[in-house]
């Protein structure tokens, strides 16, 4: 089951860690009223993840229901569908020689392994550290749903899932206090890019999908939605504190999901747009291939010796959309549907 709405929340979440990797010093993210809310525009990644657990437990539903899940054919279609444009992008980042690194390095990146170790999470092409993060999501889902969730109750689900929560936001509030008091990389890698520090934000992100597949009633949600993002920005602004990347935006996250979801107004009708739809299927590739393809445009920006910053950002911006549309359609689809057609015709002989 696609949710065409929410599938465009994804383009949405990935131009803003472009925009926070790159557009800091351009108008209008510059600007005063701005540039606070931009230097928290890194938990786009946090929306992902709370959103790989919603659509995750929504896939693999039925009429309310859960399904088993056969692990093997789970695992292969997940790596499948995110594996080879992140190792593209990784050879992008090789050939352009713009980051360096060891062999170690190198392995942990090609293993998807980069998160687990202090001090590599960034190694090569920086933003590959999510999809380290979700592999560990990708290993867990199938005896999440066939050891437990299948199992108990949907208020067990809650308690289990919010004492978790509750818990980790403590551990990883009193973590920050220690890194702010004394500075250290490892304390810092653990925070910010360790997969089970992300993990709160996973499991938030599987107890909306089951209240959304236990009981779907849709209505004009466009004003809650005006409100949970006006609120957002509200609390961006005031910049109180740095931890809002390891799940405590996750509430406000899986809020607006849910009504996203479940919105039948104007903000629905926009987002449903097939050309925002596209951009959405497209996110992928935009986020993972932000680098390789910004030192590219910079190499030809630089040729034709444009200076003007804001021409180079919004020219990177557009070569970046280009770049994953067209990493979407002939890439990630063939090869995505060629697999698929592989691995089913080796099974059935």
């Amino acid at each position: 089951m696609k949710i065409d709405q929410l599938t465009s929340t994804r383009f949405i979440a990935a131009l803003s860690i472009v925009i926070y990797h790159f557009g800091k010093e351009v108008t209008p993210f510059s600007h005063s009223m701005m540039s606070t809310i931009v230097l928290h525009l890194n938990i786009g990644v946090s929306y992902f993840f709370v959103l790989s657990g919603f659509v995750m437990i929504i896939a693999h539903s039925r009429d309310g229901e859960l399904l088993p899940i056969a692990t093997l054919d789970y695992y292969r279609k997940r790596f499948i569908r995110v594996y080879p444009v992140y190792l593209f992008a990784l050879f992008m980042v090789l050939f352009l020689k713009f980051r360096s690194g060891n062999s170690l390095d190198l392995f942990l990146s090609i293993t998807l392994l980069q998160a687990w170790l202090p001090g590599h999470a960034l190694s090569f092409n920086a933003p590959g550290w999510s999809l380290s993060v979700e592999l560990f999501f990708y290993v867990l889902f199938p005896f999440l749903i066939n050891c437990l969730y299948a199992r108990v109750s949907k208020f067990i689900i809650f308690f289990l899932v919010s004492v978790f929560w509750i818990t980790t936001m403590i551990g990883l509030f009193f973590a920050l206090n220690y890194y702010s008091e004394h500075p250290s990389l490892v304390v810092r890698q653990i925070i910010f890019y360790f997969p089970l520090s992300h993990l709160n934000e996973f499991l938030l992100g599987t107890l909306g999908g089951i209240f959304f597949i236990k009981g779907r009633k849709t209505s004009n949600y466009d004003f809650y939605i005006l409100l949970i993002i006006a609120l957002f920005i509200v609390v961006l602004s005031f910049d109180v504190i740095e931890l809002y990347h390891n799940g405590l935006f996750a509430i406000f996250f899986i809020v607006l999901i849910l009504l996203i979801s479940l919105n039948n107004g104007i903000i629905s009708t926009v987002l449903k747009n097939r050309y925002f739809v596209l951009l959405g299927d497209s996110s992928y590739a935009l986020y993972i291939l932000q680098f390789p393809v910004f030192v590219l445009s910079t190499y030809f920006l630089n040729k034709l010796e444009v200076v003007n910053i804001q021409i180079r950002f919004y020219s990177f911006v557009s070569i970046l959309t280009v770049a994953s549309i067209v990493s979407f359609q002939y890439l990630e689809k063939p090869i995505f549907h060629w697999f698929r057609k592989k691995i089913k015709y080796t099974i059935n002989v």
